[in-house]
């Protein structure tokens, strides 16, 4: 199908599901098979429950396959009615990381300083192989340094002493 097929295509469903979007089955949404089956096995049946996963969290569930992960989020941007404001993406590069922490978190889609600051430090340490005691303090002070912090951690400046 081509882009203005799929537009037409996801008009049709946006008018059948009105305002229940988020109950819609993603068998609605087109995916590829393989794409389409991963998100099933993990059990997401309908848009509302991958609607505002993380990008990492939905390319976990196809194995990495940032292929699969783009495809997903083109589909859902087709059937999206209001566009979502643009947000600012500050690249991960900016953070001054090691080459091979970079390089890690890039491999598990986290391409952006805001990407990486909505993920808690448990998540990092059990979902992101690789990702260790050493590089999970390495990435902390780096955060640090900028006035960030992970989403579990205190912010800086508001540690106080035990």
């Amino acid at each position: 199908m081509t882009d203005n097929e799929y537009k037409e295509y996801f008009k049709r469903a946006r008018k059948e599901y009105r305002s229940g979007y988020d109950r819609m089955p993603i068998e609605e949404l087109d995916l590829p098979i393989s794409a389409f089956n991963q998100l099933k096995r993990n059990g997401i049946n309908v848009y509302g429950e991958i609607r505002n996963l993380p990008d990492w969290k939905i390319a976990k569930m196809l194995f990495w396959n940032r292929k699969y992960l783009m495809e997903v989020k083109r589909r859902m941007s087709l059937f999206e009615v209001k566009k979502k404001p643009l947000r600012c993406v500050t690249p991960i590069e900016t953070l001054g990381l090691n080459a091979y922490t970079t390089t890690l978190l890039k491999e598990f889609c986290v391409d952006s300083v805001e990407d990486l600051v909505t993920i808690s430090a448990e998540e990092l340490y059990d979902e992101f192989l690789g990702i260790r005691k050493t590089r999970l303090q390495h990435i902390r002070q780096k955060l640090a340094e900028k006035g960030l912090s992970l989403r579990d951690d205190p912010k800086p400046g508001n540690i106080t002493a035990a």
